[in-house]
């Protein structure tokens, strides 16, 4: 024994086999990589859609309460109805928000 390593060659079908095994291992990684992100960039576009919409809604729920309260104050016998027409205005854009996320998010 001379001490030194020997390096392992293996026959050339073996070797063409590895390395073919090695390109398939590195197409599939960076393929899976790449879906990976096209998924996230999916879901993100999601998120700020349904952020958009919430946005809106809270804006406008805003200027309906700001309104309601306005014609409360000029005139006070409506505010039970204002009241309540305000509320379901509410609700139902509450319920266009959840829908719309029901919707994006799948």
């Amino acid at each position: 024994m001379s001490g030194e390593l020997e390096v392992f060659r293996p026959r050339g079908g073996v070797q063409r086999r590895v390395q073919r095994e090695l390109t398939n291992l590195t197409v599939e990684t960076g393929l899976t990589i790449r879906r990976v992100d096209a998924r996230a960039e999916i879901e993100a576009a999601k998120v700020s859609a349904i952020a958009s919409v919430g946005q809106r809604a809270m804006q406008e729920v805003a200027m309906i309460t700001k309104l309601e309260r306005d014609l409360a104050e000029s005139v006070p016998a409506a505010v039970a109805r204002l009241t309540s027409i305000g509320d379901m205005t509410q609700i139902a854009m509450g319920s266009l928000v959840l829908n719309a996320a029901r919707r994006l998010g799948s």
